[in-house]
């Protein structure tokens, strides 16, 4: 199972997500991004500083896994986090042609 760092987005793809309409994400693209968690952990201090006074809320992003109901995954982090924006543009405009 994938870690990641953009963890509320799970919640959607739950079985018991509410969403509108009913099937919403039935015909869905679904793109993981991975990052292993001590890379998590640091992006999360950098651009959630406010969220360290919540220990709990910042073990349960950290613990949390990304679904496995993902169709590409985009690893971001070290030499290829220079790439990933570019390989998600180019894997979008590659579909909408």
């Amino acid at each position: 199972m994938l870690s990641r760092c953009s963890r509320r987005n799970n919640a959607i793809l739950a079985s018991d997500a509410e969403l509108s309409p009913a099937g919403a994400l039935d015909h869905a693209l679904v793109i993981g991004v991975h990052a292993p968690p001590e890379v998590c952990a640091q992006r999360l201090e950098q651009r959630s500083p406010d969220l360290l006074a919540q220990p709990e809320e910042v073990a349960h992003r950290l613990a949390e896994r990304a679904s496995s109901d993902v169709h590409v995954v985009i690893d971001n982090f070290g030499e290829l986090e220079s790439v990933a924006r570019a390989e998600i543009v180019t894997l979008l405009r590659s579909l909408v042609r």
